[in-house]
């Protein structure tokens, strides 16, 4: 081979608070290797798992892997975490190697491809895998300015590059992904920037995946990185049954809706070993239909409420979360969240689950981004730092520095009150844990961080 692909996931220069384990795997870098190494050599780097605010360390790994043969860097600006971590990597790259060709792609790439402006010289826009391989065709010279490349939707099948077998090596928590896209389309998600409809390896083929890398690596976890696994009920029904019978000694975490469940699919995820997070942003009514969190938010509501019981009464270790202070939110439909959240709990019954309350954060490219002069009219809704993936500073709370509502006029740290109310939750919810619910999150939690 003539050459070889560098891939690298930047540091996350400003994360306190919010990046604090680094223990997110990259199935998507994986994936980009995967399809590139029929054409060249491809790595992965990960310098976001480098401690914090060590950016000389983190470059100086860098260097380590910058031999003679890398004729391409490829840098995924994952998440706006990542932007200044990005532009530092690029900005250190045209220090010591001003002739090496750079690439750059990701959720803050394709929301907002104008940030890479004169700094990178390819930006994909979408999902990377076939523009990527365009580039690694021949070895690619520097543009004389930036080229923004529109990547063309995968598709994943059974006929995937990946060797599986190599999928994960010496990790703990091993990620992968079944499927790509999401049927819904909430507001404050990057997801819907794919533009492409959800696909998904068959049954047959993701039941190998998993033995395969279990076998091969034997983890203690699997986590699946799917924006919405079970999301084809199906499928889903399916896969539970195969990998019950497979019986690998491992446990499982996914994240998926609550409204999608079914009490005999959460009686299946336990039986299978499973941790599930179930993301249901809002007990309110009124939130449920600003953020269009389903067609029917009462319907959205009352199934959820009825699956949340379910699992704790098949006492499956499962998470709730909830995001509060989104354009809209005021004092009121706080409350009416919090009701909402004290009806699942009947006096005297056992719990699986916890609580995770966050506060709404500006993401450029979501529907909320673009919906910002709509909400400040409609709600007097106010985003106090509007680029704040640029600033240095924490940006856990420039991100979430924000007014949902003009009736939290005056009262901004009262929004705040969600925090202390969790910690409650979780005080009362987890002094009804079975011993086997305990046993299974502590060994989990231990292994994630």
């Amino acid at each position: 081979m003539s050459f070889r692909l560098l891939l690298v996931a930047p540091p996350v220069l400003h994360g306190v608070g919010w990046w604090s384990n680094r223990d997110a795997g990259k199935p998507h870098l994986e994936s980009l290797a995967a399809h590139v190494r029929r054409l060249c050599g491809a790595d992965v780097v990960e310098l976001d798992r480098v401690d914090e605010p060590d950016l000389p360390g983190a470059l100086a790994h860098l260097d380590t892997q910058l031999t003679d043969d890398v004729g391409l860097v490829g840098i995924s600006c994952w998440t706006s975490l990542h932007y200044l971590g990005t532009v530092a990597v690029i900005k250190h790259l045209r220090a010591t190697h001003p002739t090496l060709p750079i690439v750059v792609g990701g959720h803050h790439a394709t929301a907002l491809p104008s940030d890479f402006e004169g700094l990178a010289d390819w930006v994909v826009v979408g999902d990377g895998e076939h523009a990527l391989r365009s580039l690694c065709a021949a070895p690619p010279k520097r543009p004389d300015e930036t080229v923004l490349l529109k990547g063309a939707p995968i598709t994943l099948s059974d006929d995937d590059p990946m060797d599986w077998t190599q999928v994960g090596v010496g990790e703990q928590t091993v990620w992968l992904t079944l499927s790509r896209g999401c049927p819904f389309r909430c507001r404050f998600c990057l997801e819907p920037l794919r533009g492409a409809a959800s696909s998904r390896y068959s049954v047959a083929h993701a039941l190998h995946i998993v033995e395969t890398v279990v076998r091969s690596q034997a983890p203690s976890s699997v986590a699946f990185a799917d924006p919405l696994f079970g999301s084809n009920r199906r499928w889903t029904e399916q896969f539970l049954a195969g990998l019950e019978e497979l019986a690998l000694p491992v446990q499982f975490w996914a994240e998926t809706r609550a409204d999608l469940v079914t009490a005999e699919l959460l009686a299946l995820y336990r039986r299978c070993g499973f941790k599930l997070d179930f993301g249901l942003d809002t007990g309110s009514l009124v939130m449920a239909e600003v953020m269009e969190k389903a067609a029917h938010p009462e319907r959205y509501l009352r199934r959820s409420a009825e699956m949340l019981r379910a699992a704790d009464a098949e006492a499956l270790p499962h998470g709730v979360y909830l995001l509060f202070n989104y354009p809209g939110e005021t004092p009121e439909t706080t409350r009416a969240t919090m009701d909402w959240i004290r009806t699942l709990m009947p006096p005297g019954g056992a719990s699986s689950g916890w609580l995770s309350a966050q506060s709404f954060f500006h993401l450029p490219g979501t529907e909320s981004f673009r919906r910002m002069p709509e909400y400040a009219e409609r709600f007097g809704s106010r985003v106090h730092h509007p680029r704040w993936w640029t600033l240095t500073g924490d940006h856990h709370r420039l991100a979430t520095a924000t007014l949902p509502h003009r009736d939290w006029e005056g009262q901004e740290d009262a929004m705040w009150g969600h925090v202390r109310w969790q910690r409650g939750v979780n005080a009362r919810w987890s002094a009804r844990w079975t011993p086997e619910v305990r046993s299974f999150l502590q060994t989990f939690y231990g292994q994630r961080g």
